[in-house]
């Protein structure tokens, strides 16, 4: 069962966690001084979408909040639902070049507006109609300097319109460039390497991982790198590394070299039966840090860490 909360606090929670909402509503609050945590108890209600047979991993509400947004890249469609859950509309946009919907997988509101990401960095923004308006594949444009975006794997929006990402990047000269970019669209498009990384780096297996590592707060953006020891970093007008981080999970395990679908397959597999910080997201003020323990019964112990990064 797929599930969001009536309530705004935890809806807008949901929009990126709709697993862990399923699951428990509460969450520990981590302080700047190790081990010092706080649980804080929400009542949430549970809502039934109807939505079978889907890759839906993340989620947005409009500009007014009154509509849910969902990308499904699975079956190539937008499902649109109200507060009470209810089917609102379901998009389906393929053939139409720049503006097709043919792998619709995050969503996220940019500058006010609804932009969807189809495929490998193509954004589509809609309309109130959330209708296809503007299309842009981000390797195809010309930033200032020599840098080219060629893959991104992690994108978030930040307030003031930048975009943030974890990707590829490449210069002139043909050198490859992983690491944390940030993203300027207008007036001039710019792309800046924030924090460089190397294509064998322990956390370069958990940012090409399904899980979320990139998030927004305001107009900073913010990436939980799966170092040993882990942490999360701050972007904006300096870079600097936050102190907290939720105890107990500072040190996630290395996984193996990922080169192609088989061994994606196995990496996600082992996942399963690992603890480890499974996601970073932000809402108003606050950082939350999804993390994942396996239960002896099999199942999974979702927790929700909500980080002040100030």
């Amino acid at each position: 069962m797929r599930s969001i909360c009536s309530n705004r606090c935890c809806s807008v929670l949901f929009t990126a966690l709709w697993v862990f909402v399923i699951h428990s509503a509460a969450y520990a609050e981590v302080g700047e001084r190790a081990g010092e945590r706080k649980t804080d108890y929400r009542v949430c209600k549970r809502v039934e979408l109807g939505i079978r047979g889907t890759w839906v991993n993340r989620a947005a509400w409009d500009g007014e909040g009154a509509r849910l947004v969902l990308p499904d890249v699975l079956q190539g469609s937008i499902y649109v639902r109200g507060e009470d859950g209810k089917a609102l509309a379901e998009i389906r946009r393929p053939g139409q070049g720049i503006l097709d919907l043919n792998r619709p997988s995050r969503v996220g509101l940019l500058d006010g507006a609804l932009v969807v990401e189809e495929g490998d960095g193509h954004l589509v923004w809609l309309n109130e109609a959330l209708e296809p308006y503007r299309g842009l594949r981000l390797d195809e444009v010309s930033f200032r300097g020599d840098l080219t975006i060629r893959t991104v794997f992690k994108m978030a929006f930040a307030s003031d319109g930048d975009i943030f990402v974890y990707g590829d990047a490449s210069r002139s000269n043909g050198a490859w460039l992983p690491g944390f970019f940030r993203i300027q669209l207008d007036p001039k498009p710019r792309l800046e390497l924030l924090l460089p990384d190397t294509v064998d780096s322990r956390q370069r297996e958990y940012f090409t991982s399904v899980y979320s590592y990139v998030a927004t707060v305001g107009n900073r953006g913010y990436a939980m790198v799966m170092a040993d020891p882990a942490y999360i970093v701050s972007a904006g007008d300096d870079l600097k590394r936050l102190a907290a981080f939720p105890a107990g999970f500072r040190n996630p395990p290395a996984l193996p070299d990922s080169h192609d679908v088989a061994s994606m397959i196995v990496n996600m597999n082992a996942m399963e039966r690992m603890a480890f910080a499974a996601g970073l997201y932000g809402w108003k003020d606050y950082l939350y840090v999804l993390t994942r323990e396996p239960r002896e019964d099999g199942g999974t112990r979702w927790s929700l860490h909500r980080i002040d990064p100030r």
